[in-house]
């Protein structure tokens, strides 16, 4: 019986991570090519333009079936499509792997109060779902980002508005009274980044309001919307980075397909040796192997892929350096005007952690960060939680970019990047972003090493390796935090360590104690 069950959970989330894939091919070739996600509702070939029936849009099964050509014109499918599918089953499958049966990211996987002594991977679904759900969103949206990255240098940080929005109202609902580290942030803290969020949120409102109203004659000649515009970048079709108009569009076939159809019979290969090992690790056939062996090869993967992406030459890497050289002379005045934008946030939420502090309002705020309907339901500290992850996130990317432009002279960090680590960090938590970023840079410098026999680029679309980082971090995450030198820096951010339970060999982490 547990074999059928974690087969057939194993065979859920692999469809829906090809369907996932299927989706994020639309949006892939659409976004683009300016077309809407909405007009046309239904999937067409690039070649005739014919519609194409449900029963040939079936992810990766159509594509076989089809022998990789339309059936109305016959023009070959690209085996992107395919690969993009099977992308984002391992990329569902592998976060089910370690929230749920390997158990590496603590705190997930049913180890609260409210699961019992061995409960079944049902169970530990029906608990955790909105935190796994949250993750899913996040590196979906990093899949095809990273797609769209790699040929254009570029981000639509409406993706990252749409992990972090997931972030926030999954964390609300997904709110354990103290899971084992699961960076939860003190009263002070917690109270200080909602304060901060709700400030960012406000300022961008009125920036849009003010940009964008056609009855103001001046806006659109005032000299400060440059720079408040990277910060709040991600209008409908607006581009994150440095392009202000979109890009060329991209061939419709692949440069090479003898490649592409061998990192696709890879990611088939790596497919179902992910699924067999999870499934004996679910039905506890020991084959005296970690986790980690059967997501190297997945990791491997995506390194492999990134690198290749960025072998061919194309139009956009002259582009991006002669962008960056054309805004070298206001790089450092657009960097203070950033910095200037940023600082309301920053005022009001220092300010509020001095009041919490420092005044009599300490136990209102407790008493309104701590309110639950039931002893396992905190509302208010998952969006805190959530709020501290994309405060500090994207506060990381903002200080690396403002300090490098002003010390370089020219830009040194996109401002999509920065919405991509503030999105990772509402989701998945700051020190998930704090990690990835190291490693990140140690990828990033290894791939470009690799190009450098290919081409000369000297710009490398770093939102890919942010996205294998966030997703290597996150996978092994419970090794990872339980290291000394990371324990030290959490302590700093999250709450007293007499909260803080050490919990790793009880099937359950108790309730925190109540004030």
């Amino acid at each position: 019986m547990q074999g059928i069950e974690a087969g057939w959970w194993l065979l859920f989330f692999g469809a829906f991570g090809l369907c996932l894939g299927s989706f994020l091919n639309v949006v892939i070739y659409r976004i683009p090519r300016d077309i809407s996600l909405r007009e046309p509702r239904w999937s067409f070939c690039p070649g005739c333009l014919h519609r194409i029936a449900w029963y040939d849009n079936l992810p990766l099964f159509s594509y076989i079936q089809l022998g990789g050509n339309c059936r109305s014109c016959g023009m070959r499918i690209s085996p992107r499509y395919p690969l993009i599918e099977i992308l984002g089953a391992l990329t569902t499958l592998i976060l089910f792997d370690a929230f749920f049966i390997a158990h590496s990211h603590s705190g997930i996987g049913g180890y609260f109060v409210r699961t019992p002594v061995g409960a079944t991977l049902t169970w530990q679904v029906s608990d955790d779902w909105p935190i796994y759900l949250a993750h899913v969103v996040l590196f979906g949206g990093l899949l095809a980002m990273s797609a769209i990255d790699i040929e254009y240098y570029w981000v639509d940080v409406r993706f990252t508005w749409c992990a972090a929005f997931a972030g926030f109202v999954l964390h609300a609902i997904w709110s354990p009274p103290a899971p084992d580290t699961w960076v939860r942030p003190g009263d002070a803290m917690g109270a200080a980044a909602l304060a901060a969020t709700a400030t960012l949120a406000l300022t961008a409102l009125i920036f849009r309001a003010r940009y964008h109203d056609p009855g103001c004659d001046h806006c659109a000649h005032d000299e400060h919307v440059p720079l408040l515009a990277p910060i709040f970048a991600g209008a409908p079709g607006a581009i994150a980075d440095h392009e202000e108009e979109s890009p060329e569009p991209p061939p419709t076939a692949p440069r090479s397909l003898v490649a592409v159809r061998i990192a696709l019979w890879a990611a088939g290969l790596m497919l179902l040796l992910l699924v067999g090992g999870a499934w004996l690790d679910a039905i506890d056939v020991d084959l005296h192997l970690p986790p980690i062996i059967r997501w190297a090869p997945v990791f491997v993967l995506f390194f492999c892929l990134i690198v290749a992406g960025g072998m061919p030459r194309r139009h956009s890497d002259s582009a991006i350096l002669a962008a960056i050289e054309a805004e070298r002379h206001s790089a450092r005045r657009v960097a203070l005007g950033e910095a200037a934008m940023l600082l309301p946030a920053i005022a009001i939420g220092v300010a509020v952690w001095y009041a919490v502090t420092q005044t009599a309002s300490a136990d209102t705020i407790h008493a309104w960060l701590h309110w639950s309907p039931n002893r396992e339901w905190h509302p208010v500290q998952g969006l805190a939680t959530a709020a501290v992850g994309f405060i500090i996130g994207g506060g990381i990317g903002w200080l690396v970019r403002i300090v490098a432009t002003l010390i370089m002279g020219r830009e040194a960090f996109g401002t999509g990047d920065i919405h991509m680590m503030a999105a990772a960090g509402c989701v998945a938590g700051w020190p998930v972003v704090l990690i990835g970023f190291v490693l990140c840079s140690f990828l990033a410098l290894l791939g470009w090493l690799l190009l450098v026999p290919f081409k000369r680029a000297r710009a490398i679309p770093l939102g890919p390796w942010l996205s294998i980082a966030f997703l290597i971090v996150v996978v092994l995450y419970g090794p990872i935090v339980k290291s000394h030198w990371v324990q030290n820096v959490v302590t700093v951010f999250s709450r007293p360590a007499e909260t803080i339970h050490n919990v790793s060999n009880l099937p359950f982490t108790p309730l925190a104690p109540e004030d």
